[in-house]
């Protein structure tokens, strides 16, 4: 896939379940997370990630892609694809579609056409899976990407509430 910014001709985006690789990347989307919320999430801890990851990735239906930059990663996504083969009543029979579960593009990369590309990616897998929809969350007063969110295409459908109970 090409893009017009000329910053982003050596990117290179692939397939990869490294576990490693995505618990580094993960810090530029966990970072803003803890700090917005630190009663929810608990601080960044590169031993703790790499577990997780390892269990996610380990499961049916679990996707890393990693952008390289010259042979360093700089994002990731990772998608999650789910089909309703008549398991789930409320939903429709065969409905298929990529949960984005997380996207993140390192902080000093951002601004690049890097998530962009990272999209065309997306797009590109969901084809390929035959997912026909793709989803994702994303915290209501993160500004910057709801409305890079909504460039690519997204609407919003559902919103989540919650309410502390004291």
């Amino acid at each position: 896939m090409s893009d017009a910014n000329p910053h982003s001709s050596n990117l290179h985006i692939r397939q990869e379940n490294n576990a490693a690789v995505l618990a580094r990347l993960n810090r530029h989307v966990h970072a803003p997370h803890y700090e917005r919320h630190p009663d929810r999430y608990a601080p960044y801890d590169f031993g703790r990630f790499v577990g997780w990851y390892e269990t996610v990735l380990a499961k049916e239906g679990a996707y890393g892609l990693v952008a390289y930059l010259e042979g360093e990663p700089v994002g990731y996504a990772l998608l999650l694809h789910k089909k309703n083969n008549g398991a789930h009543a409320m939903l429709a029979e065969n409905y298929e579609y990529v949960q984005v579960e997380e996207m993140a593009v390192a902080t000093a990369h951002q601004g690049r056409g890097f998530g962009k590309q990272l999209m065309q990616h997306i797009r590109a897998f969901c084809r390929e899976k035959g997912a026909r929809r793709v989803q994702l969350s994303v915290w209501l007063d993160n500004e910057a990407a709801k409305s890079f969110y909504e460039r690519e295409g997204f609407e919003g459908y559902l919103l989540y509430m919650e309410m502390a109970v004291e």
